[in-house]
């Protein structure tokens, strides 16, 4: 087995697991932006992503996961998370210290399969909105016009994320 090629990296440490240095990026994908027309088929293939599997089965568990490591790019502070109950998570915008009331779903047809109730919520966060405008209008606008929806799945088909060692210069 021929070893000079290999590059050694530093043994995994449970008590310092990051490895330092390092960077996030957070790389904006080229993309044409989606008109009505071409909305349905682009986001109808699953995005890549150099960072997370994508073509996976998303679970619920999956958002959880993916919106601990996307909400702080999203200028929020966790502060408490509860699956068990209504509303998942709680978090705060760090920019106006608003409160920000947020439910996990797969999708966000989930919400109204869970009897969950659009007036105590702010956001749905999910990995795919497969509701269409009327749907969203009678079910979550009406007693919610407030009500956001941040759909993962478009996320990565805009942007990617790495990890890599600091520019040095």
């Amino acid at each position: 087995m021929n070893l000079s090629n290999s590059v050694a990296q530093p043994a995994f440490n449970p008590e310092y697991p990051i490895r330092t240095p390092c960077q996030l990026q957070v790389l904006l994908k080229a993309f044409f932006g989606p008109g009505e027309k071409k909305d349905k088929w682009i986001y109808e293939k699953l995005p890549e992503s150099s960072l997370f599997p994508t073509h996976a089965e998303i679970t619920e568990g999956m958002v959880i996961h993916l919106a601990g490591f996307l909400t702080p790019l999203f200028g929020w502070k966790i502060v408490k998370v509860q699956p068990d109950i209504f509303p998942d998570a709680v978090y705060q915008d760090m920019a106006t210290n608003s409160v920000i009331k947020v439910e996990f779903e797969k999708r966000t047809r989930d919400f109204i399969d869970h009897g969950h109730p659009p007036d105590s919520c702010d956001l749905i966060l999910c990995w795919e909105d497969n509701l269409t405008h009327k749907e969203k209008d009678k079910y979550f606008f009406a007693k919610n016009p407030n009500l956001r929806i941040v759909e993962l799945k478009k996320i990565f088909f805009h942007y990617d994320f790495e990890i890599s060692p600091p520019n040095e210069g």
